[in-house]
């Protein structure tokens, strides 16, 4: 289940002292109306961008939102991309 951005807030705040980092995996900025409001809670947000499906408007969109928010955007991660290993090279792997 989802969990409120008040709940987590008090959560980081119990084990903040125990850690040194702690990653909070949020749901899609666009489809959920708790994702602003988590990403304020943390001291910073990376969004993660799916190759070739992610669409520019919508990852705009999405960070305008987090920004407008008050979170802190610290970049991107491009997931899944596919590179395709020339055969010369693949064979001396």
């Amino acid at each position: 289940g989802a969990i409120s951005a008040q709940a987590a807030r008090q959560l980081l705040e119990s084990v903040d002292v125990a850690f040194d980092w702690i990653i909070v995996d949020g749901p899609p900025v666009l489809e959920s109306p708790d994702a602003a409001a988590l990403a304020t809670v943390v001291d910073g947000v990376v969004v993660v961008v799916q190759a070739g499906r992610t669409k520019r408007p919508v990852l705009s969109r999405s960070v305008e939102l987090l920004r407008k928010a008050g979170a802190r955007v610290l970049g991107t991660i491009l997931n899944r991309r596919r590179l395709e290993i020339p055969g010369f090279i693949y064979r001396r792997i």
